[in-house]
């Protein structure tokens, strides 16, 4: 199914924003005193922006379906209510966001029964996700000394590499990214002006040694991914969303 050209070039450029705020964040956490974590920088920078917040969300209670979670009458059971509140709330599309279990049996009926397909839009939720990413991330990177460098700051890594303890799994990442980026930084601040220069040195880095590559592809390129699903998640920005979820499956089939 192809995607309409305005969506397109709204995803185009969304990516590029998301990737230039990115960069800036690196270079202020690794050259600037007092610069705040990835939330807290975005959420400042947001401030200083002049964005205008969100308006406030309606939250309604569904009752409660005394049945297994994950059998199919009781998704069914789910959607019909969730359509209900569609209704309700004025709006055709029922999105619909399930863990990994029930994502799966959402697919399913829809994917069964066809004139779901225009109503309703499944949605594995992102902390799953990410969870999953990172479970991939700690699996192909098994016995290359992650665990013993994260074990040195962090507590329960065997878990943090499971894609357990979310979001400490992903801000351990992108704390070991950042020092990674520091020599890259240090050695051609003056070359490194964007996200493209950066990536450019550690593609040429990659073909250097085969070590550097591992690293380079298995840690510090899918943790960018992650910072921009991280954004997409907490800006709303639903094109975005859709890069970085394309993004996070191909490098995953890489990866596997």
């Amino acid at each position: 199914m192809a995607m309409p050209d305005d969506f397109i070039q709204a995803a185009n450029v969304s990516v590029t924003r998301a990737r230039d705020l990115d960069f800036m964040f690196l270079n202020d956490i690794l050259f600037k005193d007092k610069t705040p974590d990835y939330n807290g920088y975005n959420t400042r920078f947001c401030r200083e922006a002049g964005m205008s917040t969100a308006p406030k969300s309606a939250v309604v209670y569904l009752p409660l379906i005394d049945m297994k979670p994950s059998d199919p009458t009781t998704v069914l059971t789910a959607i019909t209510k969730g359509f209900e509140v569609t209704r309700n709330s004025n709006q055709d599309i029922l999105v619909l966001t399930c863990d990994q279990a029930i994502y799966k049996i959402v697919v399913d009926i829809v994917f069964h029964q066809p004139v779901l397909m225009t109503t309703i839009v499944p949605i594995l939720g992102g902390t799953h996700f990410i969870m999953n990413f990172v479970s991939s991330i700690g699996t192909l990177m098994e016995d290359s000394g992650l665990k013993e460098i994260l074990s040195t700051t962090l507590g329960s890594i065997e878990k943090i590499l499971q894609g357990k303890k979310y979001p400490q799994n992903v801000r351990a990442l992108r704390l070991l990214t950042e020092e990674l980026l520091r020599p890259v930084f240090e050695n051609e601040n003056s070359a490194i002006t964007s996200m493209d220069d950066l990536e450019n040195a550690f593609d040429k880095l990659s073909a250097l040694s085969r070590t550097t590559k591992l690293w380079v592809y298995n840690i510090v390129k899918p943790t960018f991914v992650m910072m921009r699903f991280c954004r997409a998640s907490h800006e709303g920005d639903w094109p975005l969303h859709i890069k970085t979820a394309e993004k996070h499956a191909a490098l995953y089939v890489c990866c596997t």
